[in-house]
């Protein structure tokens, strides 16, 4: 009987820190996933401390490096999918007024703020021959389908160093 005492005992310790640490390691395993970039796409990173809007940023970069489409899709406006009607015409469209997207390397979003009811975020892009570019883009939150990118300037850092 005393040894069937020791041996429940040693059962509930084990439940309770697998019941304990289940918790943990699911959010270890999940953080790992949600971080992952597709194994496709090219090797761009966001900040880790990056704000949501930076995020979506630079997923939108990743998007049309990658060629995505259907990701280039999300961050458009009800207007622009009325206009293109299709994902690849619009990822056609966009690839046209701005090539560096398609060329980025990396994409790391620096800074943001707020002008009216839309987000600013400058981005740093580096292409494949090392160029940098800076990317001033302009997010709306829209209630039904997240962040909708609304305006995008891109400028080599070499002119704003030279305008200095």
């Amino acid at each position: 009987m005393l040894r069937n005492r020791k041996r429940l005992s040693a059962l509930r310790t084990a439940a309770i820190a697998a019941v304990l640490c289940a918790p943990a390691a699911a959010a270890a395993m999940s953080a790992s996933y949600l971080t992952r970039q597709p194994e496709a796409a090219p090797a761009i990173a966001a900040v880790q401390s990056a704000s949501p809007v930076g995020r979506a940023a630079v997923r939108f970069v990743n998007a049309m490096a990658s060629k995505d489409a259907g990701t280039v899709w999300l961050y458009a406006t009800e207007e622009e999918h009325d206009a293109f009607q299709t994902e690849e015409e619009m990822l056609q469209a966009y690839s046209e007024d701005f090539p560096i997207f398609t060329l980025a390397k990396s994409a790391v979003a620096e800074r943001e703020w707020q002008e009216g009811d839309a987000t600013f975020v400058e981005v740093r892009l580096t292409d494949s021959h090392r160029n940098e570019y800076s990317a001033t883009m302009g997010f709306w939150l829209s209630d039904a389908s997240g962040w909708q990118l609304i305006s995008c300037d891109v400028k080599p850092v070499s002119d704003q160093i030279a305008g200095l």
